[in-house]
């Protein structure tokens, strides 16, 4: 028997029962040791072990506001119930994706129109119970874990010291030996004379959890390693970015709404940044009034932001690639980095998150070269069903997008845009070879990956959730 246990086999032949706080005093050992005790001795019969948990909850303040006001699904269904309602920029995400999910609801060819059990709902079963937590009395456990799990309500487990007991074994109350080596045994030589306890490696221990890497980064590494297998050099660039590389170079007019205080988070401290690159500044403002028909003001390319998209990235590297470029080899660069968005935050909608951009640049590069990489890659990412229809973005003609249909939120997610880019730009750049490129929101890739019902789910830091996710299906 090892000493702790013998120790603690001591004090309860004395007293019979105590808690572990009690054994620690009595025992003069630490908890983790008399803990380490107490299930060493309860596994052999020689111990009882009484515990007990109480479990609280509490609402957000999210939870108290529908409470006091409605639900979204709930305005939903009653918009639908009243007329018709079609899914259009202003509808509520969030109210949409609960309303098809408890099936009130069913979108057809964009229009709303309310379910039987819709027209029968009475009483909302969410709402009772966030009634029934805030007034302290017991709630349906399902509903419970559906407040917690839209982060209406968080759980609190409160754990009682457990209670200690003798069992029916009559074990030796003698120490049979030490359980571990010691600094001190080593440097003093009595390992030599003391009796080690022998270890069972067969006996079951609980789960551990070895480190994860976050379900972000993971993804981002599998998002890498295709680009790099498809023989794209990775780059990179700064965040902080003069209007110039993130607009100007990318043709996007200086009265641009994206420009606006309410796209773009423009920086105070620095408040401009000096474009060094004085050619290509001159190009683009040459390219700028004869494309635009306007006046070209280099005081608004020097407001310093945080960049909008790595398509910044991109059009610097066109710019230092651009001489490089072989007749027989094109240059294929992809960068992935953070990027800034001051936009309402919804289910697909974050202030703060990642792309993927990425540029061919070559000759004969056409359209269908751009058509196949990307279907390559969404095919090796587990999205062979995306698809691409054509769009507008100022840098690029032609122009496409990448959708796919969210069958759980009930909606098309846009995933990227991509294009030919502008001769306009790519002359401005210093070359008359065709650019291929495309930029990606991470964030919603990753949304067909792992089940989350919003991207915000990725950043709540909750332990239990990175333990126990499912892995990615890429």
């Amino acid at each position: 028997m090892h000493e702790y246990e013998s120790a603690v086999l001591k004090a309860l032949k004395e007293s019979q029962r105590m808690s572990v706080t009690e054994l620690e005093k009595k025992t003069g050992l630490s908890r983790d040791k008399v803990m380490w005790a107490v299930e060493n001795l309860s596994s052999s019969g020689a111990a009882k072990v009484e515990r007990s948990e109480s479990i609280s909850y509490t609402l957000t303040k999210e939870a108290q506001g529908y409470l006091e006001g409605e639900f979204p699904e709930e305005s939903l269904l009653k918009s639908a119930i009243s007329g018709k309602q079609t899914v259009n920029k202003n509808t509520d995400k969030i109210g949409l994706m609960w309303a098809k999910k408890n099936n009130w609801i069913t979108i057809s060819e964009g229009v709303i129109k309310p379910t039987a059990d819709g027209r029968s709902m009475r009483s909302y079963e969410l709402r009772n119970a966030l009634k029934s937590i805030s007034e302290g009395k017991h709630a349906d456990n399902v509903m419970i874990n559906l407040a917690i799990k839209r982060g209406l309500a968080t759980e609190e487990i409160s754990h009682s010291d457990p209670i200690v007991s003798l069992g029916k074994a009559d074990l030796s109350i003698e120490a049979s030996g030490a359980g571990a080596l010691t600094r001190e045994m080593i440097t003093t030589g009595r390992w030599k004379h003391t009796k080690l306890r022998p270890y069972d490696v067969t006996v079951d221990s609980g789960r551990t959890f070895p480190a994860r890497r976050h379900p972000m980064r993971e993804f981002i590494n599998r998002i890498r390693d295709v680009w790099l297998r498809m023989g794209f050099i990775e780059v990179s660039g700064p965040m902080i970015e003069p209007a110039f590389w993130n607009f100007d170079a990318l043709f996007v007019p200086q009265d641009h709404p994206a420009r606006d205080m309410q796209d773009t988070f423009f920086l105070s401290n620095p408040k401009e940044m000096d474009v060094e690159d004085v050619e290509a500044l001159n190009s683009i403002k040459s390219s700028h009034e004869k494309g635009w028909s306007d006046q070209f003001n280099t005081e608004i390319s020097k407001h310093a932001l945080l960049r909008t998209h790595t398509t910044s990235v991109s059009v610097r590297n066109v710019r230092k690639f651009a001489k490089m470029v072989t007749a027989s080899e094109p240059v294929k660069l992809f960068s992935i980095g953070k990027v800034f968005r001051n936009e309402a935050i919804d289910y697909k909608h974050l202030a703060e998150l990642h792309m993927v951009d990425g540029i061919m640049i070559g000759d004969g590069l056409t359209l269908s070269n751009l058509i196949y990489t990307l279907k390559e890659f969404m095919d090796q990412i587990g999205l062979p069903k995306a698809r691409l229809k054509p769009s507008y973005f100022p840098f690029v003609e032609p122009g496409l997008e990448i959708h796919y249909f969210n069958e759980d939120l009930g909606s098309e997610v846009e995933l990227a845009g991509a294009g030919v880019m502008r001769h306009e730009i790519t002359k401005a750049m210093g070359t008359d070879k065709a650019v291929l490129a495309w930029g990606m929101g991470i964030e919603r890739l990753i949304m067909r990956s792992i089940k989350i019902d919003s991207l915000s789910d990725l950043y709540h830091n909750d332990i239990g959730w990175l333990n126990n996710r499912e892995e990615l299906k890429v």
